[in-house]
């Protein structure tokens, strides 16, 4: 995460050295008025918004003072329209002096427009999918090659289990400005036939989405879902709720210490004997309580 909240903060900062119209200054610094537009209601893990925000305030600090106006922090609800809609409503506010495209479907919509006025910075892209964007002069990209990052799974996965038609559940804005074709080239193995499924909110019958002739999965981060309901969508892949064992070796005896290190191979932990779970038997002591470990 934080990995991301960087290549944000670098387009961020290329774009306020170029001197966007800003508020007038007070104790000396001056303001800079942020929107942020995310694809929808992140319901997993931290949310974008408060990432971004804690990180630009941090890395800004003693330079600018950023403001982000609660009605200028907007989502477009994982539906493409709305994101246009939403994306609008802020393009054409006198008082937001960035936008921060938070996500890679608002990064999509972003990259498909003719020009823009109000500075935009998209950090959220698929590799060459945000490539147009680099002939808006208002739009600062830093984008993170997802479909590498995916590319590079896929193939380990493929060595370690052949796999020949794979189905990729995704968010249902994610990416709208690449074809189908364009992403299967981007991401899968060579010979090995792609469907990408959208996997809309709330949606609970996840394999009726799948074509009957899928042999693997890759599930992206679907943050539109809850634990709860991810944890069930795995249930329903699986049939009991957990995935195969592909690869597996000689079974070993559990050991709570290692004796392929020499500062752990004198230990071993033995609670129902010797009372302790870090037991050195060099010196018949526990060392437990005074350990660093």
């Amino acid at each position: 995460m934080i990995r991301k909240a960087t290549v944000v903060l670098i387009g961020l900062a290329a774009i306020l050295v170029g001197g966007p119209s800003t508020a007038p200054a007070t104790d000396k610094l001056p303001i800079i008025r942020v929107g942020i537009v995310t694809d929808g209601p992140v319901l997993r893990e931290e949310s974008f918004v408060d990432l971004f925000t804690r990180e630009m305030e941090g890395v800004t600090a003693g330079n600018y003072t950023i403001v982000f106006p609660d009605s200028a922090i907007v989502d477009g609800g994982w539906d493409p329209e709305e994101i246009t809609t939403v994306m609008n409503g802020l393009l054409t506010r006198s008082d937001i002096d960035v936008i921060l495209a938070a996500g890679v479907g608002v990064s999509a919509e972003i990259c498909s427009r003719g020009t823009i006025d109000t500075p935009v910075v998209v950090p959220f892209a698929f590799g060459n999918c945000a490539l147009s964007c680099s002939r808006l002069p208002n739009v600062s990209t830093r984008p993170i090659n997802l479909g590498q990052l995916i590319s590079r799974d896929l193939e380990a996965f493929h060595q370690l289990v052949p796999f020949h038609h794979l189905s990729v559940l995704m968010d249902p804005v994610w990416p709208s400005n690449c074809t189908e074709s364009e992403l299967a080239r981007a991401l899968a193995p060579h010979g090995v036939e792609v469907d990408f499924v959208p996997v809309p909110p709330g949606e609970t019958n996840l394999t009726g989405l799948l074509p009957s002739e899928t042999d693997a999965v890759y599930i992206m981060p679907l943050f539109q879902m809850d634990e709860n309901h991810f944890g069930s969508m795995i249930g329903e892949i699986t049939a009991d709720g957990q995935f195969d064992i592909v690869s597996q070796t000689t079974e070993v005896p559990g050991d709570a210490w290692t004796d392929f290190l020499p500062e752990s191979a004198v230990l071993v932990s033995d609670w129902q004997e010797l009372g302790c779970g870090m037991y050195n038997t060099e010196t018949e002591s526990c060392v437990q309580l005074t350990s660093n470990y």
